[in-house]
């Protein structure tokens, strides 16, 4: 494969969260302030509602001014080379396509998390070469698109911590459940958040590379 791919990750990053919220705060105090000193006569509920509104609106707007335009700092570069993270043009993690590499692949339905919709699945690949170097991506998908994802039967389901381990289980699901969850651990903590159609072109290119 020729091709070079380069994918920016962590689009929604802790630093535009952050603006969008202080733009929701900012706006909500600031109406509802001039509101109740506007017309004081239409009551602090009122004008906190008000303000409420105009909060969200604010940082919908934000959202949608900053999103994509202002960049976590990290990038994603595939080629024939390998596999490639970066942090400010800086390399945090390498690896080469002659590597030898565990790829594990995995996916959890979120019940309730911040920014994933209830239903919607939280599909990840990871490429474990030691316990210094891995490279972890994932998506965020609805229902529907992760039913056509391709290879889709490939993503192992994550069981709850409680639902393994135990003396009845094979233990060849044990082992294979514990390795899923020592990566979603590298994924909570470094894991590189692709959008769903950067996350389908990645795993053609790691497919090619690492099988």
């Amino acid at each position: 494969m020729n091709e070079t791919l380069h994918f920016p990750v962590d689009i929604e990053h802790a630093g535009l969260r952050g603006a969008v919220l202080l733009a929701f705060l900012a706006a909500a105090l600031l109406v509802c302030g001039l509101t109740t000193v506007v017309t004081p006569n239409l009551g602090v509920l009122i004008a906190g509602g008000v303000g409420l509104a105009a909060g969200v609106g604010a940082a919908a707007l934000a959202e949608r001014g900053l999103k994509g335009r202002w960049l976590s700092g990290r990038e994603l570069h595939l080629d024939a080379g390998g596999v490639r993270l970066l942090r400010k043009s800086e390399i945090e993690t390498a690896l080469d396509a002659g590597v030898s590499a565990d790829v594990l692949r995995w996916h959890f339905q979120s019940r309730k998390q911040r920014r994933v919709p209830k239903g919607w699945f939280v599909v990840a690949v990871a490429l474990v070469a030691d316990d210094e170097r891995a490279i972890v991506l994932y998506t965020l998908l609805s229902p529907e698109r992760f039913d056509t994802l391709p290879t889709r039967e490939r993503f192992k389901a994550l069981l709850p911590p409680a639902k393994t381990g135990s003396a009845a289980e094979d233990m060849r699901l044990a082992g294979e459940q514990r390795r899923l969850h020592e990566a979603e651990v590298r994924r909570w903590n470094s894991g590189a958040e692709l959008t769903p159609d950067a996350f389908e072109a990645a795993l053609k290119h790691i497919d090619t590379l690492f099988g």
